[in-house]
């Protein structure tokens, strides 16, 4: 990633094809057509993804914390400076604002494309389902947020779908509709139903709403609830840990641990402090 990635010495990730034959999009939005400018028009390669700077991101503060438990300062310091240079130069502000703006919400999920964009259409695959987004990308958005001010920025996000409105199955994505009185999530003409990652998403945002963080080597979980206002109790049966499994009982603010059967101390709080408090904290 350090000596490969940034193609063109900007500073930035990206992905240029080689081959006439190869996908001209290599992120997960890989249709011809799913990457676009303001405008409309398609960019030329390389392109650098918002997203992958996420994961480079990402990527560079774990690796900071092996080499610290390495014992190798010289190279953690490196890559947290490496990804402080990025943080600072990716304008992080600017894209949790847009994530969180009224076009970019459905009513079901956080859209691919904004409702204002020449090119959204809520029937296409990538431009713009907020399908894929609901069932897989929604919840990885939520646990980004989780971490910054704008963890509750949209009042919208807290409201529950209507009961029997949900498709049997979850399916990889559904089409970008906006979610209106009586109205249901309608599924992409060709999603996959169910699909694998789509059903453990909704496990992903579970673990979000209950703010759990597991560091096994201390064997500690941290639980730091912060359930919406339609879901003001919620009890978690048969959470493995270790060797055992225990039961939790969460409400806003407080934590009531039933049963622990993991060798894991439950600990009431968050596993690092919010992105705002510390600009280089994962988690």
């Amino acid at each position: 990633m350090l000596q490969y990635g940034d193609r063109d010495g900007d500073g930035f990730q990206e992905y240029s094809r080689r081959s006439t034959q190869g996908l001209f999009n290599q992120g997960w939005k890989d249709s011809w057509d799913g990457i676009r400018h303001a405008d409309g028009s398609i960019p030329e390669a390389p392109i650098a993804l918002c997203e992958l700077q996420g994961y480079a991101f990402d990527a560079l503060l774990r690796m900071t914390e092996i080499y610290d438990l390495l014992k190798d300062p010289e190279k953690a310091a490196d890559l947290r400076d490496r990804a402080r240079h990025l943080y600072q130069q990716f304008n992080a502000e600017r894209v949790l604002d847009r994530l969180v703006a009224d076009d970019m919400w459905s009513g079901w999920g956080i859209r691919t494309l904004s409702s204002k964009h020449p090119g959204y259409n809520p029937y296409s695959y990538h431009c713009d389902r907020s399908g894929r987004t609901t069932t897989r990308q929604s919840p990885v958005g939520s646990a980004g947020l989780a971490g910054t001010p704008r963890r509750s920025a949209s009042p919208k996000e807290s409201s529950p779908p209507p009961s029997g409105s949900m498709p049997t199955g979850c399916p990889n994505l559904f089409s970008g509709l906006p979610r209106d009185t009586g109205a249901f999530p309608v599924p992409y003409l060709g999603a996959n139903v169910p699909q694998a990652w789509a059903a453990a998403a909704v496990f992903r945002l579970v673990a979000i709403l209950c703010g759990i963080h597991t560091v096994g080597r201390t064997r500690t979980m941290y639980v730091n609830p912060d359930l919406p206002d339609w879901l003001p109790s919620l009890t978690l049966r048969n959470l493995r840990a270790g060797r055992g499994s225990m039961e939790l009982h969460l409400e806003r603010d407080r934590v009531q641990v039933v049963g622990n059967t993991t060798g894991f101390k439950v600990v009431h709080g968050r596993l690092r402090p919010a992105l705002v408090e510390a600009p280089l904290a994962r988690g």
